[in-house]
C-alpha cells in the first residue's frame, strides 16, 4: 500500500495494511519496549520515496546499533513528517553518542517551529546510515536540492549539506555558519525571505 505524503515524497509498506495513524514511537518516552514498538510498526517493511530514488526505513533496534566503524559515531538522513498535514522536513543527523540522537529532531527554522507547537503530530523514520558525517552532508546535498524545496509541503528552506561536520563549541560553530552562509548566499534566500 502507498500513501502519496506530496508529488516528492511517497511512502509504502511492502506487505500487511499501514496505519497512518499511528504515532511517533519517540514521543512514547524511552523505555526498554521502544525497540519492540518499533518492530510491531513493521519499519523493515517500509520504504520511502523522495524524488525518484527508493530508501528503506531503518527500523530503531537497527539505528540504535548502527555505529561507524571509522569514527564510532551515529551519521544517519531521516524525514519527519506530520500525518495531519503531510508537511516534511528531510535532516541529517551525526552525533557520538545515542541519547543525543534520540534527543535531535532538527533544526530548521520553519520545522522548528511547527514541530514545537505539534510535536505530536510528526513521525521521523531514518532512511540512510552512513558512516562518516561527510557522507551524510553530500547525501542530503543530493537529495534535498532546488528542485525539492520548491515542494510546497517541504519544511526545509535551504538546501542540504551545508551544515557543521564537526560539532564545534559555540563560537567556532558560529563562525564557521557565518562563512559558509558568506561562501554560498544562494543556499539561505529562502530562509531570509521567510524571515
Amino acid at each position: 500500500m502507498e500513501i502519496k505524503i506530496s508529488d516528492y515524497v511517497t511512502i509504502q509498506k511492502k506487505y500487511g495494511s499501514f496505519d497512518k495513524s499511528f504515532k511517533n514511537p519517540w514521543s512514547m518516552g524511552f523505555n526498554e519496549n521502544r525497540d519492540f514498538y518499533s518492530l510491531w510498526l513493521g519499519c523493515e517493511s517500509m520504504q520511502i520515496r523522495i524524488k525518484k530514488e527508493w530508501y528503506d526505513v531503518i527500523a530503531l533496534p537497527k539505528v540504535a546499533r548502527s555505529k561507524s566503524p571509522v569514527d564510532g559515531g551515529f551519521h544517519f538522513l531521516y524525514i519527519q513528517i506530520n500525518t495531519n498535514t503531510n508537511e516534511y522536513y528531510i535532516g541529517k543527523v551525526n552525533r557520538k553518542r545515542w541519547s543525543e540522537v534520540k534527543r535531535y529532531q532538527g533544526s530548521g527554522l520553519l520545522f522548528k517551529n511547527k514541530y514545537k507547537n505539534h510535536e505530536e503530530d510528526y513521525i521521523r523514520y531514518y532512511f540512510a546510515c552512513c558512516t562518516t558525517a561527510i557522507e551524510t552532508e553530500e547525501l542530503e546535498a543530493a537529495i534535498v536540492d532546488a528542485e525539492l524545496l520548491k515542494d510546497p509541503k517541504c519544511l526545509n528552506l535551504v538546501r542540504g549539506g551545508g551544515g557543521t561536520n564537526e560539532h564545534y563549541g559555540s563560537e567556532k560553530r558560529a563562525a564557521h555558519q557565518r562563512e559558509f552562509m558568506k561562501e554560498h548566499p544562494e543556499q539561505y534566500q529562502a530562509m531570509l525571505e521567510t524571515h
